[in-house]
């Protein structure tokens, strides 16, 4: 509020490629997960100012991170064409799914509200998805308890040109949106 540093974190020995804030700002609950490019992902306690976990299972640059609504999930994805889902509450490794692209954004989708999503994810309510989005310019929706490709956008651009999704947005008064960053 003030635009003055607020905290210094250093551990990362290269590039940060990818950030994400979970928590409500001044709670007790309050962090930020970084990503960079040689795969390792740190998990920073922003109250108490240091790294609760360190993750290297990537084998590429990370750039997506993001917790699920409630905290309890954690998703990383990264250019070596994988996302890994972790608990939060042990920070053990859940699952590595290969998506077979080069991940540029991660999130998930929460189905519990009436998303105006494609039709195939409309038929499963309640279910837990992640996307994935980055080279090919398709993005991919997931079902996490499967493991199963739900969806994919449609190719927006047809070129010579070698396009990818850089990032995904999603609005935090329109949850039901996705917005790709080309």
């Amino acid at each position: 509020e003030g635009s003055y540093i607020t905290h210094n974190f250093k551990g990362h020995g290269a590039t940060i490629s990818a950030l994400s804030f979970f928590g409500d700002l001044n709670s007790r609950n309050w962090k930020i997960c970084s990503g960079d490019i040689m795969g390792n992902v740190r998990i920073w306690d922003l109250v108490k100012r240091k790294c609760i976990k360190t993750m290297n299972e990537h084998t590429a640059a990370v750039r997506g991170v993001k917790f699920n609504t409630n905290g309890n999930l954690f998703l990383s994805g990264g250019r070596d064409n994988v996302c890994i889902l972790w608990n939060t509450k042990t920070w053990k490794e859940i699952k590595t799914i290969a998506v077979n692209q080069t991940v540029e954004s991660v999130g998930f989708i929460n189905t519990n509200n009436n998303n105006s999503f494609d039709q195939d994810i409309e038929d499963i309510e309640n279910e837990e998805l992640f996307y994935s989005a980055g080279d090919g310019c398709v993005l991919k929706i997931w079902n996490i308890k499967s493991e199963t490709l739900v969806a994919t956008s449609p190719m927006h651009l047809e070129t010579t040109e070698e396009l990818s999704i850089m990032d995904v947005i999603q609005p935090a008064d329109l949850p039901d949106r996705l917005y790709i960053v080309l």
